[in-house]
């Protein structure tokens, strides 16, 4: 089994390219001991998209589609913070069961002002 009893990816995954998702995955899942939990929070497209074709001028919500928060704050651009990847629940479920993972739940872990997180448990069932 595993080494670690719970793995957090706290609004990381959109950072990197959809092409690492999967191995990056199948390598936490390796790492888990069984019955091991991930949790994992990124922005909900679903909402945000919902929310940006009503307003598609909206600054703040180009951010959370393409990240650099920081930047438009007045920050030194920095790439590592562009957003390369988008989950919905759906979309974030499929690729945790698809790589592993089971008892995908949605989760809260973040106040109610944070309407765009979509944060998600998972766990090492083998």
């Amino acid at each position: 089994g595993g080494a670690f009893r719970t793995i957090y990816l706290g609004n990381m995954l959109e950072h990197l390219y959809l092409s690492v998702h999967e191995p990056l995955l199948r390598e936490l899942w390796r790492v888990l001991q069984p019955g091991g939990q991930c949790i994992i929070s990124v922005p909900d497209m679903l909402p945000v998209f919902a929310r940006l074709a009503n307003d598609p001028d909206s600054v703040a919500l180009k951010q959370i589609v393409w990240g650099q928060q920081a930047s438009a704050r007045g920050a030194e651009f920095n790439a590592a913070d562009t957003h390369r990847a988008g989950y919905t629940e759906a979309s974030l479920g499929a690729i945790l069961l698809a790589t592993g993972f089971g008892e995908v739940r949605r989760v809260w872990i973040h106040s109610a002002e944070v309407w765009w997180d979509l944060s998600v448990t998972s766990r090492r069932l083998a």
